[in-house]
């Protein structure tokens, strides 16, 4: 079995004092560079697209969660058609097993098309503007965490110009992902590459840990491993043209998304801040992640932070009011996460004496 390193381990090394940050974005981070949300993806096109059967299943799962056919979350969909003994009774008698195959494989195929028709240079001056603010001068340990199937983050690492063209210039941020070459060869995902990155990283490199909890598409599981092919999936091959973990929310079955929120369990407990973009907190068991933090930071209570969002007030699934004490100290701000920096992320600051995250 393969090392897991601890959180100790793979610190950055660095002067005492400096905050530690974690950073959670949410679909509503991605929502500016025209990726929808999970209960944005179906619409009136994509429902018309497909044949009187398989909008019947849709019309049955839409049903049977008391939605509007159109407000229908994707996730709610691939959860029943990706697994068989997750599929209610009364589903499988209206719909059939064959149908609903056929609208899981859909559906894959719609978020893959829309997670990937964002533009790289948007991408960029998106999120890049926010990661000036945490640089070594100001940060001990940066460490983000996604539930987005899109590649918009990651991308912004990828050209070579833009680091220098948005001032960073004096640091390069890395990003440290747990992919790395397999022994037969490919970029597969192993806890033991989060450990050997963080060790390679050199001046003026400092890295930023990069978990994605649900899912990506760019990434497909052949032969027990996870493997990340990037934007351009191979059609012709067997693999899937969309990974998601784990597409229902509970407990993930999936090793890459239980470490993912393992470490988040593990960074909350140890950050002295958090930023949190474009999330409700309606997933039951990221809920819980804080919640369990809170209680293990004991006499630290609550991580305090920054909520950035464009509704002023959290929806009423929201988790939040579930768990009082470990979100006391999280101020929510009612403003969207900026196209090319115009709004939230040059109002995101650390400011300078104290590393306080700032707005």
């Amino acid at each position: 079995m393969p090392r897991t390193p601890s959180t100790r381990q793979i610190s950055p090394k660095g002067r005492r004092g400096r905050p530690r940050v974690v950073i959670l974005l949410g679909a509503g981070a991605s929502r500016p560079l025209n990726i929808p949300t999970s209960a944005e993806f179906i619409d009136e096109e994509f429902y018309n697209s497909l044949s009187r059967e398989a909008r019947g299943v849709l019309l049955a799962i839409a049903d049977y969660h008391k939605r509007d056919v159109y407000g229908l979350d994707v996730e709610q969909v691939l959860t029943v058609t990706d697994a068989a003994d997750a599929i209610p009774p009364e589903l499988a008698r209206n719909a059939g097993f064959a149908p609903l195959r056929t609208v899981g494989e859909k559906v894959r195929e719609l978020i893959y098309r829309r997670c990937s028709a964002f533009d790289l240079k948007d991408s960029v001056y998106h999120y890049l503007p926010l990661l000036h603010q945490l640089t070594p001068k100001t940060t001990s340990r940066v460490s983000v965490f996604t539930t987005n199937y899109d590649r918009s983050f990651e991308s912004c690492f990828i050209p070579a110009g833009f680091a220098k063209t948005l001032g960073l210039a004096d640091f390069k941020p890395r990003l440290v992902t747990g992919f790395g070459t397999g022994q037969g060869g490919g970029f597969v995902w192993a806890t033991e590459h989060f450990e050997a990155d963080a060790a390679a990283v050199h001046a003026p490199e400092w890295p930023v840990f990069f978990h994605k909890l649900h899912g990506s598409v760019g990434w497909i599981e052949e032969d027990g491993h996870v493997h990340d092919v990037g934007m351009e999936l191979q059609r012709e091959s067997a693999r899937q043209p969309l990974m998601i973990l784990p597409g229902v929310k509970r407990l993930p079955g999936n090793l890459v998304s239980r470490f993912s929120r393992r470490r988040l369990l593990e960074d909350l407990e140890m950050a002295d801040q958090v930023l949190v973009v474009g999330f409700s907190f309606r997933d039951d068991y990221i809920a819980d992640i804080f919640d369990h933090a809170a209680h293990r930071r004991a006499s630290r209570g609550p991580v305090p932070g920054i909520r950035i969002d464009p509704s002023e007030s959290l929806p009423e699934e929201s988790r939040i009011g579930w768990y009082n004490d470990a979100f006391a100290r999280l101020r929510h701000i009612k403003r969207g996460f900026g196209k090319k920096a115009e709004e939230s992320t040059r109002w995101v600051r650390v400011e300078p004496r104290t590393g306080k995250l700032v707005y």
